[in-house]
């Protein structure tokens, strides 16, 4: 991943629409925190997207934009995440360019990692992906904290395929 000017300098200049066609202001006052996913079909992925739904409503009420980018088509990302209504926007980055823009890692090594190691996670996700969730990227996520003007206050990357910011360093966030 790049370091933080860089970030927030690429940050500043994306222009990200929702799956419903709504523009994501960046910069414009409110916190956004960045959710960068793998493919919308990846057990994981699914799982944290169910975790996020379940806290969402303590988040929107602190005041802080939820984003969570896949790296998947609209329709992939509308048929296995935004099924049921989310209470946060949903970006799909089918030709993976903000995954290039901010030299996300990639780890066969970190998925067979996650795979082995967190095998129920991976069970219980599989139960809402199917046999989707099995062929996927070695694209490691990421999360982004920024401030109302898109000045980075926290990056985290993923150790493994599973991995994402704990919900307490985003309750520190707020």
């Amino acid at each position: 991943m790049m370091n933080i000017s860089a970030i927030e300098n690429y940050v500043s200049q994306l222009e990200l629409t929702d799956i419903e066609g709504n523009k994501i202001p960046i910069g414009n006052g409110n916190k956004i925190w960045l959710s960068i996913f793998r493919e919308a079909t990846c057990p994981f992925c699914n799982i944290r997207v169910y975790e996020m739904t379940q806290k969402a409503e303590y988040f929107l009420k602190s005041d802080i934009r939820i984003v969570a980018i896949f790296k998947s088509s609209s329709s992939d990302t509308k048929k296995f995440i935004a099924q049921q209504p989310r209470p946060f926007q949903i970006v799909a980055d089918p030709d993976a360019s903000i995954y290039r823009g901010l030299s996300l890692r990639s780890s066969f090594s970190a998925k067979l990692k996650a795979i082995l190691l967190q095998m129920p996670r991976l069970l219980r996700g599989l139960s809402l992906t199917g046999t989707r969730g099995l062929v996927t990227s070695n694209q490691l996520p990421a999360d982004i904290l920024l401030d109302g003007k898109a000045k980075v206050l926290k990056i985290y990357t993923a150790k493994d395929i599973s991995d994402h910011i704990p919900f307490s360093e985003v309750d520190r966030f707020i």
